[in-house]
């Protein structure tokens, strides 16, 4: 997803198939970094390249996503390991 607004990302998970029980969104900044920023209390300054900023949900359907109470699960990037 390039130059995508953090409306972008929430509609493009409340597409995906409820059959997956797990999806990656790849994108740029600075719509990634606004987007993560916007999913839980955790706050970073910069998605970095490669980073992985990861949450868990509680709902059987992604249409709920934008919702759905979201738990920080762990933000790790390449250069950290």
């Amino acid at each position: 997803m390039y130059h995508a607004s953090v409306g972008i990302f929430f509609e493009t998970v409340s597409l995906a198939d409820d059959s997956n029980q797990t999806i990656a969104l790849f994108s740029h900044n600075p719509g990634i970094t606004a987007f993560v920023n916007e999913l839980t209390d955790t706050r970073i300054d910069n998605m970095p390249t490669c980073g992985i900023f990861a949450v868990k949900i509680k709902t059987d359907n992604w249409k709920e996503f934008k919702e759905a109470k979201k738990e920080f699960w762990f933000f790790t990037y390449p250069k950290e390991i």
